[in-house]
Formats: structure tokens, sequence, C-alpha cells
């Protein structure tokens, strides 16, 4: 497959699921809008669609921007440190934004936005984990000590500061994006299997630590017979799925919305799919979220450099993990967690997150497009590589790779 074709299914099908995931999230939240007398019922739907606007401009902006610039160490530890600093002030009462039991939004002063530092920190773990693994200096032997251990150690900081507010599932997805890179990256299986016995181990013993949490673990398993709020909410959604059958209710006329399922337009968002638009609506939905995880994929095994190779993983594990925890949860297959779906579920911080890291990709991809253009010779994913300006036969800008070192190609 072309890098061009590659690029041009990438923006159309986020310019798909943007469409399909407003008018969503739009029949979703129209009975709570409609029962608000102080706000217009399109008031949310137009908030996203602003947000929206602006995680697309971020996608076309950084689709432009060589990637590479990522790497350097001003840029890398700026954003790491931003991100940590975040984490650190939605902890402070008055600026962070306490809601549900936890505090996990900060208010901006100017508009009536919030940001949710959490979702920010799981890209930058990402940013930060590609990073460190394409460092070539360092040998495969000591890729554990010198490069998975730094890793580890930025991980459980920004996971025991989600972990205050406290967002377990937040949390819990940094480490499983983290591990898989990481186990990609270059962990050998005994290493592999060390990490997951221990994350396995926190995972039971902070979900047993709360006793929400260990009723949530308890009432998935079978929410028909627990008699708690804890599986109101599962039991809901499963009533959601099941009536929609094969083709749905229709878009617009789900009952569950009716303020039966809480949630209904974020977290649980995917259970009013279900219901509307039925089996195979759902299909065609979860086809293109498949779709956009292959590609990524595809951007990661065919990118030039191996930074290029790491991030798009990186950013594809994020988008596949999140995907397939929120349908799990909706499903009563997974304990009910507060993972949104990606271009679906409310919110502004997670979507515009998410469409910039499309941009990224797109990034890694146009390089690819460049060197079709211009007949460049493949790169070693491990050399380190500089741009300097190239002027194409017809005269056209182009670029010219030169390895450090005095070496061209």
């Amino acid at each position: 497959m072309s890098a061009r074709t590659v690029r041009a299914l990438l923006i159309a099908n986020v310019l798909v699921l943007c469409v399909l995931g407003l008018i969503m999230m739009y029949s979703a939240g129209s009975y709570n809008a409609l029962l608000d007398a102080e706000t217009s019922p399109l008031e949310e739907v137009m908030t996203q669609g602003a947000f929206m606007m602006l995680g697309l401009a971020a996608m076309f902006g950084l689709s432009f921007l060589d990637y590479r610039a990522l790497r350097k160490p001003l840029v890398l530890f700026t954003a790491l440190f931003l991100s940590i600093g975040l984490l650190c002030i939605v902890l402070v009462p008055g600026i962070g934004v306490y809601l549900n039991g936890s505090r996990r939004w900060i208010k901006l002063p100017v508009i009536p936005v919030t940001i949710q530092p959490g979702e920010i920190g799981k890209f930058i773990l990402v940013y930060y984990t590609a990073h460190m693994i394409a460092r070539e200096e360092i040998p495969k032997r000591q890729f554990f000590t010198r490069t998975a251990v730094p890793v580890l150690a930025v991980t459980v900081l920004m996971f025991g500061l989600v972990m205050l507010q406290p967002n377990l599932s937040t949390a819990g997805c940094m480490v499983l994006i983290v591990g898989a890179m990481l186990m990609v990256g270059g962990l050998t299986w005994k290493q592999t299997a060390l990490l997951v016995g221990l994350g396995l181990a926190a995972f039971f013993v902070l979900a047993y630590s709360e006793e929400y949490r260990a009723n949530r673990m308890m009432s998935f398993l079978d929410p028909w017979s627990y008699d708690g709020a804890e599986a109101y909410q599962l039991v809901q959604s499963l009533l959601a799925v099941a009536s929609g059958g094969l083709f749905g209710v229709g878009l617009g006329n789900s009952r569950q919305k009716l303020q039966f399922l809480p949630y209904c337009d974020s977290d649980f968002i995917f259970s009013i799919i279900c219901e509307e638009l039925g089996f195979v609506g759902t299909t065609i939905i979860l086809l293109l979220f498949l779709s956009l995880i292959v590609l990524g994929i595809h951007v990661a095994t065919h990118a030039r450099d191996r930074f290029g190779s790491m991030l798009a993983m990186g950013i594809s594990t994020l988008f596949a993990i999140q995907v397939c925890i929120n349908v799990l949860v909706v499903l009563g297959r997974f304990p009910t967690t507060g993972l949104p779906l990606p271009f679906f579920s409310s919110g502004g911080t997670n979507l515009i997150m998410f469409l910039a890291e499309q941009g990224l990709l797109l990034s890694i991809v146009r390089d690819r497009v460049l060197a079709e253009k211009y007949g460049e010779d493949e790169l070693d994913l491990n050399d380190d590589y500089e741009d300097i300006p190239l002027r194409g036969r017809a005269g056209a800008a182009g670029r010219m790779r030169v390895i450090r070192g005095g070496r061209r190609s």
C-alpha cells in the first residue's frame, strides 16, 4: 500500500468517525439537554463541535511537522515536566475540579472550559517511551537498565499522581501502554513476565483497596444478582445493548438515555450506539475503529526511523486499549471504569489529544510520501538523521537525509 493511499485512508477514517461521533453524542445527550432549562439543547454538541475543530486544526497542523523535531531534548523534557506539573496542579483544592469523588479536571481561568491532565499524560508517556527506546547508542543487553528502568520510573511517578485523584482507569491505561511499548521495544520474555506479574499484583491490590472498587470488581461478574448501586449502570447498559437487536431502534429513539443509563453521552455512549444502530450499525463503527488501528500499525511497521515506528506503535496501542476497554465495559466483560470512547464520548481534552495524535501519524506517513516522490533509498531504522533542503529535478522543494558523520543517502 502506497504512503499516499495510507494518508488518504487515515484522513477519511478520522473524518467519518468525527462526524459519527458528533451525531451520536447529540443523540445520546439530547434528552438531558432538553431538561436543562438554563442552557440551549444544542450547547453541548456545539461545544464538542468547537473542540473537534480545534482537534482537526491540530491534526492537520502536526501532519506538516517533521516529527523528528520532537526528539530534541528541550521539546521532550519541557512536555514531560509540563505534564507532570499539570498532574500536580489538578490535586490542589480550588484549582482542580472535584466531581463524583475525584479531582481530575482543571478549570481554565478565562474561558469556561476544563482540561483533563490525565489524557495529556497518556500521550506524553507514549512520546517519552518512544524517545527512550529509539536511542540507538543503547546496546541491546543494556535495554532493561538504561531504557526500561528510566521509563518505568517516570511511569510510576505519573501513575502515582493519577491515583491521587483517584483515577485507576487512566493510571492502568498508562501502565498497559508503556508495558506494550517496552515489550515491542526490546524486553526479553523473562523481563516481560516479571513486569506482567508485578502489574497484575499491583492491579488487584489497588482494585480491592477501596470498597467501591471491590464492589465493582464483584458486581461485573454477575450484575443481575448483585443488588447494589455498583451494578445499576452495567445492568442498564446491557438492557440498552440487548434492545438494539439487528438494526436498532433508530437514531434518536433510545429509551435508556431517558435518564435510565448514567453517563450515556460519555463513558457509556457505546450502549446508546448499540441500542439505536443495532448490531449492523455497531459493527460498521467497530470496523472503522479496527481499520484505524490497522492503519496505525501499518504506519509503525513502515516508518523510516525507529522513533517514528515506536511513536506510531504507541499511539495505535493507546487508541486500541481505550476502544477495547470501553467496549468490554459496556458489554459487561470488564469491571466498570471511566475510559472514554475515542471520537464519540463527550469531553474536549480526549478528543483534541486523539486528533493531535492522528496528526503525528500523518506526519510519519508524510515522510514516506516525500521519500516515494523523490526516490530516496530506504534508511536504516537505527540511524540518526537530520533534514536539509533539497531542490527536486522539477524545482519543487524536497529533502535529503544526511546521516550524522558525513555519509549521504
